[in-house]
């Protein structure tokens, strides 16, 4: 199949098959063939070819390749009434996303080499864009036994974490980092400690400590800290990075735009862990972001039922794959800086962190309006859930069309 977008700004030279060393940027043409991208054309070349679609950037809308959702939980298998693969990678898709990577708290949880087999033969059977399962790195997360990480190797998880427990024991975080090393596989960890108030910014800021200090005994394993919501913690981490350390971190748009105060206003679907933070933490974590001293920002996609999030004992987390870019363009109110993201902490950061081939031709291109302003509707939304605080917000930036492995898996109507 042959898709053929054009007149789309590019502000990062796209590379295509037939030319690899490609360097336009500006007004540009795409030709897509199968699951290739085959050429890149300047504005005022010929672009008369025969195709089965094309999608008119009409000069306003920008493309950008491989976007990476590096932290999503779709529920499956185990509580697909939350969420499934069909679901999940459909939000997905609508977000922007060509790729996600989805840690493994399912249920049963993807901590040996039958689950894993199970999950990809969902991934293969289901997903409209790429998925990515990550294995735990301890037996049901439980910080007690080592997962069969050696057998999930084989069977080609992206990374390994314990996400959504901190793992405290540092017999088996050296152990992890071992393993890691071993397999080249980035270790993504949740900082918390496990007998401290998460509300505490002391239980993220002490174990994030601990990571390090371990990290210094492992000299070739890559951690990447899950989720940062304090000061102390981003300057904990850059100030790893500046030192040597093999060692990145990520953000949430919700940690950019709620705060602590929030809850009052929003209930339930402001209540995630880590928890939201002070004014100072936001207005830093924005700043940090734009500097690109966070490596990466994701959504952590936590879907829930309504009664999940209403009810006595309040499940932690908040869907975000369909609001994410809008949200943080509108947060961060400029639209070069926010291309700078979609070009690095949306993208290339966390593909080349997780290992995944970036800007190599592959046909995974995402187009978003960036002036483009509306109201969210959450009840719009593909995923099950409608766990977000953001319904009705008035955001900027719109996902007009999402191609992935050659395929059109959303487009924008009217």
């Amino acid at each position: 199949m042959k898709i053929l977008i054009k007149d789309v700004i590019i502000k990062r030279p796209i590379v295509s098959i037939n030319n690899k060393q490609n360097k336009i940027t500006g007004i540009a043409s795409i030709l897509i063939e199968d699951a290739s991208i085959l050429e890149v054309y300047e504005e005022g070349q010929n672009v008369d070819i025969e195709c089965d679609k094309i999608i008119n950037g009409n000069k306003r809308v920008h493309a950008f390749v491989d976007l990476m959702d590096m932290h999503v939980h779709f529920r499956t298998p185990g509580q697909e009434y939350k969420e499934d693969m069909v679901t999940g990678t459909k939000a997905a898709a609508k977000g922007g996303f060509t790729h996600v990577v989805c840690m493994a708290n399912t249920k049963p949880v993807v901590d040996n080499a039958d689950t894993l087999k199970m999950l990809n033969s969902i991934i293969a059977e289901q997903a409209i864009v790429n998925v990515y399962p990550v294995g735990g790195i301890t037996k049901d997360l439980n910080g007690i036994q080592m997962a069969d990480i050696d057998e999930m190797a084989k069977g080609k998880i992206i990374a390994l974490s314990d996400d959504g427990f901190g793992l405290n024991n540092e017999e088996f975080l050296f152990k992890a980092y071992l393993k890691g090393a071993e397999y080249g596989l980035p270790i993504l960890l949740h900082c918390q400690i496990g007998d401290m108030d998460a509300y505490d910014r002391n239980s993220e800021i002490k174990a994030i400590e601990t990571s390090l200090r371990i990290l210094k005994k492992v000299a070739d394993a890559r951690v990447h800290i899950q989720h940062v919501s304090t000061k102390e913690s981003i300057d904990l981490v850059h100030e790893a990075q500046k030192n040597g350390f093999k060692v990145t971190m990520e953000t949430c748009p919700h940690y950019i735009t709620l705060t602590h105060a929030d809850i009052e206003k929003y209930k339930g679907n402001a209540i995630m862990n880590p928890p939201l933070r002070e004014q100072g933490d936001k207005e830093y974590s924005i700043e940090m972001l734009k500097q690109n001293v966070i490596n990466v920002l994701v959504t952590d996609h936590a879907p829930h039922s309504t009664e999940e999030k209403t009810g006595d004992k309040i499940m932690n987390g908040i869907i975000g794959l369909e609001s994410s870019i809008p949200v943080t363009l509108s947060v961060i109110d400029d639209n070069e800086k926010m291309v700078e993201i979609l070009l690095n902490q949306m993208s290339k950061n966390p593909c080349c962190i997780v290992g995944v081939p970036y800007n190599v031709g592959n046909a995974n291109i995402t187009l978003i309006g960036l002036e483009d302003k509306y109201k969210l509707d959450i009840n719009k939304f593909e995923s099950k859930a409608r766990n977000c605080p953001y319904d009705n917000w008035t955001v900027k930036g719109r996902v007009i069309a999402t191609i992935c492995k050659g395929k059109v898996v959303y487009e924008y109507k009217d």
